[in-house]
């Protein structure tokens, strides 16, 4: 049996993430595998009282249903297997009051190739941070539309945007509609 090499393919580049409109509502859960403190950051410039929470994977299990208006995901999905990707999309939908938002920023990486970005973030107040993004599994893959469909699942997409190495998307989770009030009486 013959063994064909993997192709692989190494992009290295600088890309810009520009934040400085960006504009997340109440509280707001920032779940990621590193925190580069930038979410918390925007949420402070933007509103002294702004409640930001950093979740990690081990941490899941301590989220309260439906406590949060905004849920961040910062480059954090790509780390993730499809099916850890899946299950927190799922709970993520769960964190999520009714209505409220998920907001999605991540790798767009195809099997054999490795990824080595400069991030700039652009942050209000003229201040930015660069943050090193290197992912060398030859075998990890993440695409928008894959996390797309997922997120489909539990929101309705308002926003996307794809380049050729990062994309964003921007979700409103669906509600579970209005629950009647068998308090009161219909008498009409």
């Amino acid at each position: 049996m013959k063994i064909r090499p993997l192709n692989l393919n190494i992009i290295k580049d600088k890309v810009q993430i520009d934040m400085r409109n960006l504009d997340l509502k109440g509280d707001i859960i920032d779940i990621g595998i590193k925190n580069y403190g930038i979410i918390y950051k925007i949420c402070k410039q933007n509103d002294d009282e702004v409640a930001v929470e950093y979740l990690v994977d081990e941490e899941r299990t301590l989220i309260s249903r439906e406590r949060y208006d905004t849920a961040v995901l910062f480059f954090c999905l790509g780390m993730l297997s499809g099916p850890d990707r899946k299950k927190l999309i799922k709970d993520i939908g769960s964190y999520i009051r009714d209505y409220g938002e998920i907001v999605i920023w991540d790798l767009n990486k195809a099997p054999g190739m490795l990824m080595d970005l400069e991030v700039e973030v652009l942050m209000p107040n003229d201040e930015s941070q660069i943050i090193k993004l290197r992912n060398l599994n030859p075998v990890k893959r993440i695409f928008m539309e894959e996390i797309r469909h997922l997120v489909l699942q539990y929101f309705y997409i308002t926003e996307e945007k794809v380049g050729k190495t990062i994309f964003y998307l921007r979700g409103r989770r669906k509600g579970k509609g209005i629950k009647k009030d068998e308090s009161s009486i219909d008498c009409t």
